[in-house]
């Protein structure tokens, strides 16, 4: 209960609101969240609407970042979902060969508009 009282008071001073993961910058890109769990190595993935897929980067912490820090941690993705993102491709390698691995720098629920 305490945990949830803090999480509205954080969300509600920073003018963070349902399913919108404080922006720095505009959340500009429509995608879909697909679930490629049958495939090796893949989970939720975003499709673009040009049919390109982005891999979210996870990133394991010690302590957890703050959502500008890193907006995909504290978002919880479901299949099916229409979302806005906006991120930076990463050099990085995924188990998951059907996409490009990105870093989200910004995400929001396409159901607020």
């Amino acid at each position: 209960m305490r945990t949830l009282i803090t999480l509205l008071l954080v969300f509600g001073l920073t003018g963070c609101f349902d399913r919108v993961i404080c922006p720095e910058e505009p959340c500009s890109e429509e995608a879909t969240v697909v679930d490629l769990t049958g495939m090796d190595g893949c989970g939720l993935v975003l499709e673009l609407e040009n049919g390109g897929y982005l891999i979210p980067l996870r990133l394991t912490y010690v302590k957890a970042p703050t959502p500008a820090e890193d907006p995909i941690y504290h978002y919880d993705l479901k299949a099916g979902e229409k979302v806005y993102i906006s991120y930076k491709r990463q050099e990085a390698a995924s188990a998951c060969m059907m996409g490009e691995v990105v870093f989200i720098t910004c995400i929001r629920s396409a159901m607020i508009e």
